[in-house]
């Protein structure tokens, strides 16, 4: 891939975010946003620790003949959690979290029974995530909230049985031999018992876990994913005021269904638009509880 064309994305995406900052001077400033990540008098930053289990599936889209074990993930997070005093109003609250986690992905530690015919694995992955997005309700209430989130990790994998074939081993063994780079999205809705952080969250969870991590062609697909899901921030105000109460459920549904279509085409073509080594996905449903500490 030619190198000059990443870096022209990278100055496009500065660029326009410099012109959506001038344009949106009555809005919200990058620097409103960055002051969010500092305790103040309008954000309090809330230490939190959330568990979470459900099932995971997991798929090449390559010429694979063999079938994975269904497996089930635990993961464990910890990081800080806020309300956005600043944009919440009229019931609608905004809400931003960073944590970092550690999970394990496993064919063996579940409620169901296991597969003689199917490829069974142990991953563990870490890294980190960041949660965002806008909810209903007070924030001294019971409320809904909408979140999204997107995570860099690091995946070792413990391949347990390989195949007959030659194909499909080679495949495996690419992941069973070294640490592997991936990133993730989560969409979920979480039911929040009063004020703080307190929760259940439901959330589907997709990642994409590379065999061999291309950075020229990766920052490409960084940089597009990132101008598609950052600018609408420089403009709450204003989608707020066209949308009123529909807007976090509009908000959700935007960011959501960017990420569908940037994760579903990363896992058929690993750093789409751009061409890359082979991708493993992992797709789940998780149901997770957060504690304030």
């Amino acid at each position: 891939m030619n190198i000059r064309f990443v870096k022209s994305l990278f100055i496009l995406t500065f660029f326009l975010f410099i012109t959506a900052n001038s344009w949106s001077q009555e809005e919200e400033s990058i620097g409103d946003i960055i002051s969010r990540y500092f305790n103040t008098e309008e954000n309090v930053n809330i230490p939190l620790l959330e568990l979470s289990y459900g099932p995971e599936w997991m798929t090449f889209y390559s010429d694979f003949n063999n079938s994975f074990e269904g497996n089930y993930a635990t993961e464990i997070q910890y990081g800080f959690f806020r309300y956005d005093k600043k944009l919440s109003r009229n019931g609608l609250l905004y809400f931003s979290s960073e944590r970092a986690f550690f999970g394990n992905s496993s064919s063996r530690f579940k409620p169901a029974g296991v597969s003689d015919f199917t490829i069974k694995t142990e991953m563990y992955r870490y890294g980190g995530t960041y949660y965002s997005g806008f909810g209903i309700g007070e924030e001294k209430g019971n409320k809904f909230l909408f979140s999204h989130s997107s995570s860099i990790m690091q995946v070792n994998s413990d391949i347990e049985n390989f195949t007959l074939n030659d194909n499909d081993n080679r495949l495996l063994s690419e992941f069973e031999t070294e640490t592997n780079f991936g990133m993730g999205y989560t969409s979920g809705i979480i039911y929040v018992f009063g004020e703080g952080v307190t929760s259940l969250e439901l959330k589907y969870q997709h990642n994409v876990i590379w065999s061999n991590f291309q950075f020229v062609e990766w920052s490409g697909s960084w940089v597009i994913e990132n101008l598609l899901q950052r600018t609408p921030d420089l403009f709450h105000d204003y989608f707020i005021s066209q949308f009123g109460a529909y807007y976090p459920i509009v908000y959700h549904i935007y960011k959501t269904g960017i990420s569908y279509l940037i994760y579903e085409g990363r896992s058929r073509n690993s750093f789409w638009p751009f061409k890359g080594s082979e991708a493993l996905t992992q797709r789940g449903i998780r149901l997770g509880v957060k504690f304030a500490l």
